[in-house]
């Protein structure tokens, strides 16, 4: 699913829980029953999608809500809207952004935060890996020299095993084989180590929390917060500029 799409399921599921939870010491209404179909009902749904999902706090302007809105409104019609590279970008931008408003309102406990830190430390030492400035610790090993490096348009055949912050427990819900995947819709970790990556390299990520699933749903069988280690081997770099 779509960065953006993502988004906007998250949005909806917060809004209709939200609703629920509400209605339910709600006094009956002492007038006609309410219409659920009625578009005001509507309005106030999507007023409410837009501040649990954050999107209230990002100064788009009124031309970009009007483009935002001319999606929304083409895809309920069942309408493709082409999604260039301007709208990748947008997309990841967008998710990076919520993600740091969410961190400001809710910031992890100090105590929480300590761990993680003297963990990554930790794992840095012991598999000597580097660290970027977005956190991702990283080990790659080159492949093909002044081979093609993919970028967030790129389609990629890569083999990805993944386990939790023991280095032991297997997470095949976060494993493939030769999976064929836009880089653009994995993970944020993912997505920036990829880009070091080379033709047949291997690399070792370890993704901390916020470049993983931060605050959103995590899958079932992985613990939420947990920094996630995974050995990806990068088979093939397919660009949607090459010939068919």
């Amino acid at each position: 699913m779509k960065p953006i799409a993502r988004l906007l399921a998250a949005s909806l599921l917060l809004v209709v829980t939200a609703a629920a939870a509400d209605d339910v010491s709600a006094p009956p209404a002492a007038t006609a029953p309410a219409d659920p179909h009625d578009p005001a009902a509507f309005a106030a749904v999507g007023a409410r999608m837009v501040r649990d999902g954050r999107l209230d706090r990002l100064g788009w302007t009124e031309a970009q809500i009007a483009g935002f809105l001319e999606g929304v409104r083409a895809a309920l019609h069942g309408q493709e809207v082409p999604a260039g590279q301007a709208a990748q970008l947008l997309a990841n931008e967008l998710a990076a952004q919520i993600q740091q408003v969410r961190s400001r309102e809710h910031p992890a406990a100090p105590d929480r935060a300590d761990k993680l830190e003297a963990y990554l430390r930790q794992m840095q030492k012991r598999y000597l890996l580097q660290r970027s400035a977005s956190g991702l610790c990283y080990q790659v090993d080159v492949g093909d020299y002044g081979g093609l490096r993919p970028t967030p348009r790129d389609v990629v055949v890569i083999t990805l095993s993944c386990v939790g912050p023991d280095g032991k427990t297997k997470l095949p819900q976060l494993s493939q084989e030769r999976a064929r995947i836009k880089v653009s819709d994995m993970l944020p970790g993912l997505v920036e180590g990829l880009q070091m990556m080379t033709i047949e390299s291997h690399a070792r990520f370890i993704v901390p929390p916020k470049l993983s699933f931060g605050d959103g749903p995590w899958p079932d069988g992985v613990a939420p917060g947990s920094p996630l280690l995974f050995t990806v081997v990068l088979h093939e770099v397919i660009s949607p500029d090459a010939p068919p």
